[in-house]
């Protein structure tokens, strides 16, 4: 049976990890019963639909000859292949990150055999039987049906905020910050595992209004290497030691002298420094109106100690009131959010519509779905092209904060070859260009150099693959389009 990690102090404002699923077979009777619920699957397992279809489950290569055969599951190993279910025998947090970047489902449910993933495996099983992986399977039919109802997450620059808004749909969840001491940030979002920056992500998707924040917790930040893990320390003022000692202050009325305690302390009781008076009563000899700190590397003495911040990562001290900080936030799922998920695509203010003579993609596919029994009526030539980014590649080269600006400068530069009667609009993978009254060969020149003009300009390179289609091919273009 696996542990199932706790919250890390009692009273946190921090999501504690949510239930894991487990299974565990009776060795009696080969029943599986649910030991633990999760709140993750959006309803309870359909076992008649489950036996109905065969499920198609992604294991590792190097794995897949030591899960047993289950029946109606057949395994695939290649992430690209399609798939209904992970099974993530080995994945660890390190390595899924690269497994995210090129799957071609990265919010598939996922069967884990260990809380190393967190809240994103769906089910944690404490065995590998058919029977327990069969159980998980059924149990998981819903959440397969939801996902395939909604449109595929490409790989394109809105990659990670549908993925966000995915899981938060589907597993009907906010997506939580959760203390997470191995990183230097202090703080993570498990159910975000293998997406690069999560917290930039979400912020994205706040400012768009596609989800609504929840302060979680404030931290402070390391002001040398932005380290949140940092030991917060009182320190003598002058040479920032920790060694300190409060004495308590005796104040001699007569002399009006002050100093700690302990120079007044002599065997007969206290006895003034200063005059060498003895000093009998409290209240008429003297006082002891507060405390003085005396740091015991440096000898000096100070009423408050400095309260300042050590990193743990670089070890640099940061004064308390130079320390920078940083907000967290929960983040929950707004109906904008539900609606942008079911329609695939991002809202990109600034990239779709900025472009001069740029239209909408719905006002494209409008005026195409016109233009073309026209110019087939008339015999005039109609040209489409649509341009697609590989970005995988691009992601590679500039990383996923870039690519928005190098996907605005490749649409940008597009727009510039265009004449005025030509039409054009963004997709989350390229741009698609429609050039009325040109012939193959016109078009063949228009894109030829377009492409010239973006390999001179963008850098690093980026790869582009180019389409064109003829009147007559334009309605297959539409149909990818919808």
């Amino acid at each position: 049976m696996i542990s199932v990690p706790q919250e890390m102090a009692s009273g946190s404002k921090l999501a504690a990890p949510a239930p894991e699923l487990d299974f565990a077979t009776n060795s009696a009777n080969g029943d599986t019963s649910l030991l633990t619920d999760g709140h993750r699957a959006r309803s309870g397992p359909d076992q008649h639909a489950a036996r109905e279809s065969v499920a198609r489950c992604l294991i590792d290569r190097e794995f897949i000859e030591h899960v047993p055969q289950v029946e109606r599951t057949a395994y695939v190993c290649d992430p690209d292949d399609a798939y209904d279910i992970i099974i993530a025998a080995s994945a660890t947090a390190h390595t899924y990150a690269d497994f995210i970047a090129r799957c071609s489902n990265p919010a598939a449910p996922m069967i884990a055999f260990s809380g190393a993933l967190g809240p994103r495996a769906d089910v944690v099983l404490r065995d590998a039987s058919a029977s327990s992986i069969s159980a998980a399977i059924s149990h998981l039919q819903p959440l397969v049906r939801a996902l395939a109802a909604l449109p595929p997450i490409t790989r394109s620059i809105d990659r990670y905020g549908l993925l966000a808004l995915c899981l938060a749909y589907t597993r009907e969840c906010s997506i939580d910050a959760r203390w997470q001491p191995h990183d230097r940030r202090l703080i993570g979002y498990p159910m975000l595992l293998g997406i690069d920056n999560p917290r930039s992500v979400l912020e994205e998707m706040s400012e768009a209004g596609l989800m609504r924040r929840r302060f979680a917790e404030r931290l402070y930040l390391c002001g040398r290497c932005n380290s949140s893990r940092v030991h917060v320390r009182e320190v003598c003022v002058s040479c920032k030691s920790s060694y300190l000692h409060e004495h308590q202050l005796i104040h001699h009325y007569r002399c009006a002298f002050q100093a700690p305690q302990q120079q007044f302390e002599t065997a007969n009781g206290y006895t003034c420094p200063k005059c060498g008076k003895r000093l009998r009563h409290y209240g008429v000899d003297y006082d002891k109106p507060g405390v003085i700190v005396t740091c015991g590397s440096c000898g000096d003495h100070f009423a408050e100690p400095q309260v300042g911040f050590t990193c743990l990562d670089c070890n640099s001290y940061t004064a308390g009131d130079h320390a920078d900080q940083l907000d967290w936030y929960h983040y929950d799922l707004l109906p904008d959010g539900v609606a942008t998920l079911r329609v695939g695509q991002l809202p990109h203010p600034g990239i779709e519509e900025p472009m001069t003579g740029a239209c909408s993609l719905r006002d494209f596919r409008l005026y195409l779905s016109r233009a073309v029994p026209a110019a087939t009526r008339h015999r005039r030539p109609l040209i489409a092209w649509k341009a697609n980014l590989d970005f995988g590649d691009l992601r590679e080269q500039v990383g996923p904060r870039a690519m928005a600006e190098t996907c605005r400068l490749v649409r940008d530069l597009v727009v510039q070859t265009l004449d005025e009667g030509d039409l054009v609009a963004a997709l989350p993978t390229g741009v698609v260009v429609c050039l009325p009254e040109r012939t193959r060969a016109n078009a063949d020149i228009i894109v030829h150099g377009t492409l010239e003009k973006i390999s001179e300009t963008v850098k690093p390179r980026v790869k582009i693959s180019a389409t064109l289609y003829e009147r007559d091919q334009i309605s297959s273009l539409l149909q990818e389009l919808n």
